[in-house]
């Protein structure tokens, strides 16, 4: 009776490929948004063959996203999806990184990179994560009745695939999902002339394998509006979203006798701390007798050339500050919950760059510090939220964080009033429910 109900459940689902280089057990937050997919696409008609590469070590440090896998390909299914997890063999590149790191053969690992670089845009066999595409080629080689594929990027290498999918399989329709932009981003602006160089190489990459793609997704609208104007394709936007779970760590208690203040993950150089820290500064000496205030960093030590910048900030403060690897999850969500205010460092100048952080905060219904102001995608969430401690200058930024403690000394309402509906509308399974749309959108 079970393999029946499973049978007719299947036949009336529309299968659904998606390649995506980050998945669980992947640690990282790129793995979170294809999760996401995975868990709700079959609540509106899809079902989601996911293929992946394996991940068998925890991702600590940066080289062990090099490390190589053991053989042979993983396959879990049930009646919301399939995932399908394939080898990963290192190049040498890799395999120096993975081994050594950055202290050893970083000329070598340079050179291999570049030949790697210029020598996967002809052979597809020079990729160490070739093994994806050559099961996604024989899936639907085997499977004629897929007619949708979603890849997300990066490693935009993984576009590539889409751009070789199509060719081979004229009846598909493949959607690129940008979780960032590519070569029309802000963050890194090449400098050197080998890097103008092949800078030059990504954009024309980018316009010839989304050539033929369908459609892309991004994560705000002025990536969208950047993308658009670059590849000439219609785009949506698809936010990353929080999970709805996160309901469950509601009853945790704040930190006692204590003001915690979180920023939680990755730091970029675009984004000025130093601001924040310097107040930071001048309130712990202002509050001393009254009240200990303490940041926290979960993650940031992943990147140690950010672990030094903060470290150095607060040298002499190392009583008020934490700073860890990357932690489990659960752990990191704790933490949020149990602090009494989320910080929110935007990219310095630059729009369109919520980060995965912002929906997590969300979700966690807690004040949101913002500085600098975007005046964009962030500043527009934590407003329709009613989340958002926005500030516009460093003494704004000042005064509404003495105003904050104050209040927390003196037991007094919380400065947020929370938009419950608008929160409900960026849980993962509403975005779900827009790409669920947007695949459908195609057939018209």
């Amino acid at each position: 009776m079970g393999v029946i109900f499973y049978i007719c459940h299947m036949a009336n689902m529309q299968k659904l490929l998606i390649i995506s280089y980050f998945f669980p057990p992947c640690n990282l937050t790129a793995s979170q948004r294809t999760l996401a997919w995975s868990q709700y696409l079959h609540e509106f008609g899809f079902y989601p063959i996911i293929i992946s590469r394996k991940w068998e070590k925890e991702i600590i440090e940066l080289k062990d996203m090099s490390a190589s896998t053991s053989k042979g390909c993983e396959i879990k299914k049930d009646k919301k999806h399939t995932i399908i997890r394939v080898p990963f063999s290192g190049s040498l590149k890799d395999r120096l990184y993975s081994k050594y790191g950055d202290t050893k053969w970083s000329i070598l690992r340079k050179f291999l990179s570049l030949f790697e670089i210029i020598m996967q845009n002809f052979f597809v066999a020079i990729n160490p994560s070739k093994l994806i595409y050559y099961k996604a080629k024989s899936i639907l080689q085997n499977d004629s009745t897929i007619s949708k594929v979603i890849i997300t990027g990066s490693p935009f290498i993984c576009f590539y695939y889409g751009y070789l999918l199509k060719k081979k399989f004229p009846h598909i329709k493949w959607i690129a999902d940008y979780r960032d932009d590519w070569s029309t981003t802000d963050l890194k602006k090449p400098k050197s002339v080998l890097k103008k160089v092949l800078f030059s190489l990504e954009k024309n990459r980018e316009l010839k394998w989304l050539s033929n793609a369908s459609t892309f997704t991004t994560v705000s609208e002025f990536y969208e509006k950047k993308i658009n104007n670059f590849i000439l394709k219609k785009g949506h936007v698809l936010l990353n979203g929080y999970d709805e779970k996160f309901d469950d760590f509601q009853s945790l208690k704040s930190f006692e006798n204590e003001f915690i203040i979180t920023y939680n993950g990755s730091l970029y150089h675009s984004q000025d701390i130093e601001p924040f820290i310097m107040i930071i500064i001048k309130l712990i000496k202002e509050f001393k007798e009254i009240i200990k205030i303490k940041l926290l960093f979960p993650g940031l030590a992943f990147d140690n050339e950010q672990k030094y910048r903060v470290e150095k900030l607060l040298l002499g403060f190392e009583n008020h500050y934490w700073i860890s690897g990357r932690i489990e999850r659960k752990k990191v969500i704790q933490l949020q919950f149990k602090s009494h205010l989320l910080l929110m460092i935007s990219h310095k100048g630059l729009k369109g760059i919520p980060s995965s952080k912002l929906y997590e905060y969300v979700g966690l219904k807690k004040p949101i510090l913002l500085y600098p102001n975007d005046k964009d995608i962030i500043e527009k969430t934590l407003i329709e939220t009613g989340l958002g401690v926005v500030c516009n200058s460093t003494d704004e930024m000042e005064k509404k964080l003495r105003n904050i403690i104050y209040s927390h000394i003196k037991k007094e309402k919380n400065c947020i009033e929370p938009n419950l509906k608008s929160i409900q509308n960026y849980t993962r399974k509403n975005q779900t429910k827009i790409l669920a749309n947007i695949i459908n959108s195609l057939n018209s």
